[in-house]
């Protein structure tokens, strides 16, 4: 009997030590699983709030696509003061600093309608490479993608008073892009000079510029005086993120009523300054330093020649910027009583119809091309 009672003692000390090692067992095991629920929980949060992001972005880029297609549209102050108030809500307020490429490239036409051809050249930059995997490996690195980032680009209050100061030409503020000025001569020293060509910049750009005698037509000339113009726009990104760009085209000098006419083709040349020169049609892109380099030797060259209707006469200035730049321009050639030769109305229209391309084997993706929405039905 003494020895059965033993065996019930010895019997329950076991199972009290199994159980107390099973619940021992029990909560080491709680804590090393716990991590792994606090980060499936993480990860599932994460995914959650990444969905939410895409949401948000989608839907403030689908907005802006809109806001800008109707300001390019109606060109009108209300439409361009709407297009900038969401663009700062969206910056300033919801934090969303890289757009959508249409955004991005309604922006560049916006800004080359309203005669700032820099930032109409930076916004197209943007709008190559609109993605955030993209844009955030040139945000800390010194190119043309460091600025201006959208609130950088627009820094002025976004009110109706202050809409005139976003409109600009050259590097000197506008009153309004309905403002006409006429052409005035201007010495070649005095336009290359705020280049200071032998420092070398953050980057380059050149836009070509094609003022149709009627605009969608092929037409050489339009009644007796008004054959149309070809000029340029040449860019220089400085490394302080301040922007250097002048607008100019080659014109005849003339010695008389009769000058640069079918009748007396060739007279002296000048440059003179178009930044207030309507115009139809644009193309432009990025350069190299080397192309900019030709292209300043190339205009000093053309200072010293003569003009001639049929022969050396502003579109074939441009063409010839044009080839330095890379960009192929097709029948860019008319006629005309007693002469024939490259025309602005063959040129534009060719630029409206779509046919250039690049010389160098670019993609043509790489051509920022507008058409002026004043000429558009």
């Amino acid at each position: 009997m003494y020895i059965l009672k033993v065996l019930i003692v010895l019997f329950g000390i076991n199972l009290l030590t199994t159980a107390t090692n099973a619940q021992t067992g029990a909560t080491s095991v709680l804590p090393s699983r716990t991590p792994q629920l606090i980060q499936a929980a993480d990860s599932s949060i994460s995914r959650r709030d990444q969905i939410q992001h895409r949401v948000r972005l989608t839907t403030e880029r689908s907005l802006l696509d809109s806001v800008s297609e109707v300001a390019l549209k109606r060109m009108d102050d209300s439409s361009i003061h709407l297009l900038f108030s969401n663009l700062h809500h969206t910056v300033k307020i919801k934090k969303i600093n890289i757009l959508g490429p249409k955004a991005y490239y309604n922006m560049a036409v916006l800004f080359a309608r309203l005669k700032n051809y820099p930032l109409a050249l930076k916004f197209f930059s943007y709008a190559k490479t609109a993605s955030e995997e993209q844009i955030g490996k040139h945000r800390n690195k010194k190119n043309i993608l460091s600025f201006p980032d959208p609130e950088r680009a627009l820094e002025v209050s976004f009110t109706q008073e202050n809409m005139p100061l976003l409109q600009g030409t050259d590097t000197v503020f506008i009153e309004n892009r309905g403002k006409k000025g006429k052409s005035r001569p201007v010495a070649v020293k005095k336009l290359l000079e705020p280049f200071h060509d032998e420092e070398e910049g953050l980057a380059y750009g050149v836009m070509l510029h094609v003022k149709q005698p009627k605009y969608g037509k092929r037409k050489p000339f339009m009644f007796i005086n008004n054959v149309g113009h070809m000029f340029v726009t040449l860019v220089k990104f400085e490394q302080d993120g301040q922007t250097v760009s002048r607008t100019f085209g080659f014109y005849p000098r003339k010695q008389n009523f009769l000058s640069a006419t079918p009748l007396i083709p060739g007279t002296s040349s000048t440059f003179k300054n178009d930044s207030l020169h309507d115009w139809d049609e644009l193309v432009g892109r990025f350069i190299s330093y080397k192309q900019f380099k030709l292209i300043v030797h190339m205009i000093r060259q053309y200072g010293k020649k003569r003009y001639h209707l049929s022969t050396n006469n502003c579109t074939d200035f441009g063409l010839c910027i044009s080839e330095i730049a890379g960009i192929s321009i097709k029948n860019t050639r008319g006629s005309w009583p007693l002469g024939k030769g490259n025309d602005p109305g063959d040129t534009g229209q060719s630029l409206y119809e779509g046919l250039f391309s690049t010389i160098d084997q670019e993609d043509v993706q790489d051509i920022f091309s507008c058409t002026n929405l004043d000429k558009v039905e």
